[in-house]
């Protein structure tokens, strides 16, 4: 009996395996990138709702009064106050305001703080809050500069919650302040903290139309509960967003 002789690939059709495969994997690499782009904006989506919902949830229960950035340490920082309601710990008021390695090691236990779009560990918290002027604790309307304290406000004195940022991405620059423009929305002593000691660093912590973390968008929550990217080109980004007029 004869035996069947086995057939194998002739080079060129060898070739024309490896440039399908080739073609297929030009395909998927960029179908892949995007999709991954989608699922960290998805994330950092949810983190920013979440922080929405827990400022809402804080005012509930504190006389519609709502957190925002840290004067005097942190006792009225918005990432430490929103912590118990976003799966942090309960804080440990005997500390003093001021121990700003407490405040590192308990925001940092708060995954919700931070974009998984950035890479650099040192920036454990991402997200910065609205400093715009409104009415404070004490009644007082406070001017809107950029290293004056704000502390807790009032959150019925938020004219268009629904349209009103409450927090929205920081980029990590120190540029001066005045070259940003109507983005002047931060206190320069915000965040982030220094990554050994603890304390509150200086400089600049401001939105720029040149962040493109999610591609061109960034995601902001607001007064009302709900997040959603916007746009970072100046059209499309107006100071009443911020300012609530």
């Amino acid at each position: 009996m004869q035996s069947a002789k086995t057939r194998g690939f002739t080079l060129i059709e060898l070739l024309v395996v490896v440039a399908i495969i080739a073609l297929l994997v030009a395909i998927l690499i960029p179908s892949l990138a995007r999709a991954r782009h989608r699922a960290v904006a998805s994330v950092c989506l949810a983190n920013q709702k979440a922080i929405g919902q827990a400022q809402l949830m804080y005012a509930g229960e504190y006389d519609r009064f709502v957190p925002r950035d840290g004067y005097g340490g942190w006792g009225a920082f918005f990432a430490v106050q929103l912590g118990p309601y976003l799966g942090g710990g309960p804080i440990d008021f005997s500390l003093a305001t001021t121990d700003q390695v407490w405040v590192k090691n308990y925001i940092v236990s708060l995954k919700v703080m931070r974009c998984p779009a950035v890479r650099d560990s040192r920036y454990y918290i991402t997200y910065a809050v609205n400093s715009i002027d409104f009415v404070e604790w004490n009644n007082r309307r406070v001017q809107s500069e950029i290293n004056r304290t704000t502390g807790y406000q009032r959150f019925d004195t938020v004219r268009r919650p629904q349209t009103t940022l409450y927090t929205a991405e920081i980029n990590m620059t120190t540029l001066d302040p005045e070259a940003i423009g109507s983005y002047n929305v931060w206190r320069t002593s915000d965040l982030p903290f220094n990554p050994t000691t603890g304390a509150i660093q200086t400089g600049g912590r401001m939105i720029s139309a040149t962040d493109v973390r999610h591609q061109g968008s960034t995601m902001v929550s607001f007064f009302d509960g709900h997040a959603e990217p916007v746009r970072l080109v100046p059209a499309e980004w107006p100071v009443s967003i911020i300012t609530g007029d």
